[in-house]
C-alpha cells in the first residue's frame, strides 16, 4: 500500500484500518442476460417465469444476485445456466441499470448483457427458481416520439413454444400460413412495427400471451456519442425494470442487416 498520506495525515495503510464498509448504503448488484434470436428481421427474445418473490409469476430476462469475488458477466453467464440450462454463449455488456425503486427489495443496480443467437440450436429447459423458460416474439413500434414493445408468447400453460415456420408446420397449415405471411414480429422498414401488426399477432402461433410496455425514451448525446435512458410509463407481465433493458436493445437490432 502507498505511504503517501491524505488531507487527515493517514497513509493508505491508516485509513483502511479505520474504514467501516457499513458506514455507507451499499447496493445489491444482479446480472441479467439478454438472448435474442434474429430470423430474417424477426426475433425472438426469451424469458423466464419467476418461481418466486418478488414479481412471482412474472415473466423476466434471466439473472440473479452477483456473488462476491466474482465478476457480473460470470455471475450473467451461471445465472444464464442455472435457469436455462443454457452455456458458453458469448454475450457483450448492453447496459447498467439502477433507477430507484426498480427493485421493491431496495437500492439493486444489475448490468444487462447481450447475445445473438440462433434459438434453433438451443434448447433451454428451466432450473433453480425459474418456472419455465419460453422465447417470446418482440416487435415495436414508436407512436407518438415513444416506444411501445410487444412480447408476443405461447399460450400460458400449454407448453408451447412459438418458433419457426417449421413449427408452425407441425400444428396444421393455417399456423403455417400465418407464421410466413410477416405480421408476427417481422421488421418493416425501420424495425416499427403498428397497430394492426400487433393486433395480427395476437391471431396465431405467437399469439397467446402478450406483454407490452410503453416507455419514453431520452437520449444524451456528447462528442463520444449518443446514449438513450428509457422513462417506464406502462408495464404489462415483465418484471422489474426488464421492458427498460430489453428496450437498450432495439436500437441496435435496427442496426442490423436483415438477411
Amino acid at each position: 500500500m502507498s505511504d503517501l498520506k491524505d488531507r487527515n495525515g493517514l497513509t493508505e495503510t491508516e485509513y483502511m484500518a479505520s474504514y467501516r464498509r457499513g458506514d455507507w448504503p451499499l447496493p445489491s448488484v444482479t446480472a441479467d442476460q439478454v438472448l435474442i434470436s434474429p430470423d430474417g428481421g424477426s426475433y425472438d427474445i426469451l424469458l423466464i417465469r419467476r418461481g418466486g418473490h418478488p414479481c412471482i409469476g412474472q415473466w423476466a430476462l434471466p439473472g440473479g444476485f452477483v456473488n462476491e469475488e466474482e465478476p457480473p458477466w460470470k455471475a450473467a453467464a451461471r445465472e444464464l445456466e442455472e435457469e436455462t440450462s443454457l452455456s458458453g454463449l458469448q454475450s457483450i455488456l448492453l447496459g447498467v441499470f439502477g433507477d430507484p425503486g426498480r427493485d421493491i427489495r431496495g437500492w439493486t443496480v444489475t448490468c444487462a448483457y447481450c447475445s445473438l443467437v440462433d434459438r434453433r440450436k438451443l434448447k433451454p429447459k428451466a432450473g433453480d427458481d425459474a418456472r419455465e423458460a419460453r422465447w417470446f416474439r418482440l416487435s415495436w413500434e414508436r407512436p407518438d416520439g415513444l416506444l411501445r414493445i410487444f412480447l408476443t408468447g405461447p399460450e400460458a400453460g400449454t407448453g408451447q413454444q412459438q418458433g419457426t415456420a417449421a413449427d408452425a408446420r407441425q400444428q396444421g397449415p393455417e399456423a403455417s400460413a400465418k407464421q410466413q405471411d410477416g405480421w408476427n414480429g417481422t421488421r418493416t422498414g425501420t424495425g416499427q412495427q403498428g397497430p394492426e401488426a400487433s393486433g395480427k399477432q395476437q391471431d396465431g402461433l405467437h399469439g397467446g400471451c402478450v406483454l407490452t410496455a410503453l416507455l419514453r425514451p431520452m437520449t444524451l448525446e456528447n462528442p463520444l456519442g449518443q446514449d438513450t435512458h428509457y422513462e417506464l410509463l406502462e408495464n404489462q407481465g415483465l418484471a422489474f425494470d426488464h421492458a427498460k433493458i430489453i428496450a437498450t436493445a432495439i436500437p441496435h437490432l435496427e442496426r442490423l442487416p436483415i438477411s
